[in-house]
């Protein structure tokens, strides 16, 4: 039970990281994407 136990921690954790990182991505080109349109409409 307590190596089921520990896969499964350790499976979330990569998966929270990943996502996290995924996040991180996504928020960077959304700035970019804002900073574009700024410079488009100048």
């Amino acid at each position: 039970m307590k190596t089921a136990f520990f896969v499964s921690l350790f499976t979330f954790t990569l998966l929270y990281i990943y996502l996290l990182i995924k996040r991180v991505q996504a928020t960077h080109a959304e700035l970019a994407v804002d900073e574009l349109r700024e410079q488009r409409n100048d």
